[in-house]
């Protein structure tokens, strides 16, 4: 749950709402981090606000409610069509408020790109890179890493209308398109990943994060 000073609440239960009237309050904020803090912003809002449905006897008026709160109370305006659901309220959350915030958190670092790579670097016996001892599970896992820090990248820029972020976007989707291609040819990307290890790695870092 956001707090104007973008602290996100981890660990939202039932027992910490309190109705109060047309609107919800919060009652434990022992569980609070910072958004620049949070790797996946988008995945954790996803996880999080659902749970309001925990609510013993919550009608869905009644949690419709909860989300316009929470959309009420930021420092814009946000539009959201509540036929669109819990999905349609998570997208506009995160396309008319959060992704920006995060987009200018995260520009000009390249420190998720780094530990995701840092992550496949340590996962991957080097030796047998060298031998070209690569099993399809081990480059499925390459190329699925890939795909996902690839998705969330572009699941952040499409909301962000500056040019680097367009450029960003557009070498983001490209790197997408051809590591999709390389899931349906293995043998083609064992040979690009064996002796290419540093191209693949720089489908990583895109414009914005210089």
């Amino acid at each position: 749950m956001m707090l104007p000073s973008c602290l996100l609440h981890s660990t939202i239960h039932p027992e910490n709402f309190v109705k109060a009237g047309n609107t919800y309050i919060l009652t434990d904020f022992s569980d609070c981090r910072k958004l620049k803090d949070i790797e996946d912003p988008y995945d954790f809002i996803t996880q999080v606000l659902h749970k309001i449905e925990e609510l013993p006897g919550i009608t869905d008026e009644e949690i419709l409610l909860f989300y316009e709160t929470i959309l009420n109370n930021l420092t814009i305006f946000i539009s959201w069509d509540k036929s669109t659901g819990y999905q349609g309220f998570i997208d506009a959350l995160w396309g008319q408020f959060l992704a920006s915030k995060v987009y200018m958190i995260r520009k000009g670092s390249k420190k998720y790109a780094d530990e995701c790579k840092r992550y496949t670097t340590e996962y991957l016996n080097q030796d047998y890179v060298q031998k070209n001892i690569l099993s399809d599970s081990v480059l499925r896992m390459l190329i699925n890493n890939i795909i996902s820090f690839l998705e969330k990248e572009i699941n952040l820029l499409k909301y962000i209308n500056e040019p680097v972020a367009i450029e960003s976007l557009r070498i983001a989707k490209n790197n997408l398109d051809l590591m999709n291609y390389y899931l349906e040819h293995l043998e083609e990307f064992k040979e690009f990943f064996v002796n290419n290890q540093e191209k693949y790695y720089n489908m990583l870092y895109l414009s914005y994060m210089e």
